[in-house]
């Protein structure tokens, strides 16, 4: 039961850190609720994931400014999640491999943010999309392992 708290404040963290740096006009933004995402994912698989990028993408399709249809992030972040859980490996897991797991998450995201705008002819701002995920997967590299320890020590204790 602390573990689902525990997840569940650090993606409620995460996306109040991506609006508040996107309404602070910050770029490129890194995902980090993509990073916590894709720690879950590579810790608990690909149903723990998709749980954690449900729950994601609802935060972020609640907070300002929201997404114009209601549950579009939290399918795309569910998918993203569950892709990223098919990373998972019994015991511990390289640095490598969380960069590759946050990385992951946040293309898959922001591949569908790609898709929605050309399908619109909306412009895409190709160095934009791929500096973005790069700062995902940086991110995901520096603060991944520390998350990876934070949820170990919660599974212990549960």
């Amino acid at each position: 039961m602390w573990r689902l708290v525990v997840r569940g404040a650090l993606l409620l963290l995460a996306a109040l850190l991506v609006v508040a740096m996107g309404a602070r006009h910050l770029r490129p933004t890194p995902d980090l609720v993509a990073v916590v995402v894709g720690v879950v994912a590579l810790r608990g698989g690909w149903r723990s994931g998709l749980g954690a990028g449900l729950a994601g993408g609802w935060l972020l399709d609640l907070l300002p400014p929201g997404s114009a249809v209601l549950g579009t992030s939290a399918l795309t972040y569910a998918v993203a999640g569950a892709l990223a859980g098919t990373l998972h490996r019994p015991g511990p897991a390289s640095w490598l491999l969380v960069a590759l797991a946050a990385g992951v998450t946040g293309a898959s995201v922001t591949l569908v943010g790609v898709l929605a705008a050309l399908a619109r002819s909306a412009p895409v701002n190709v160095p934009g999309v791929l500096a973005s995920v790069v700062a995902t997967a940086t991110i995901g590299l520096l603060l991944g392992p520390l998350l990876l320890r934070l949820d170990a020590r919660w599974a212990r204790r549960a």
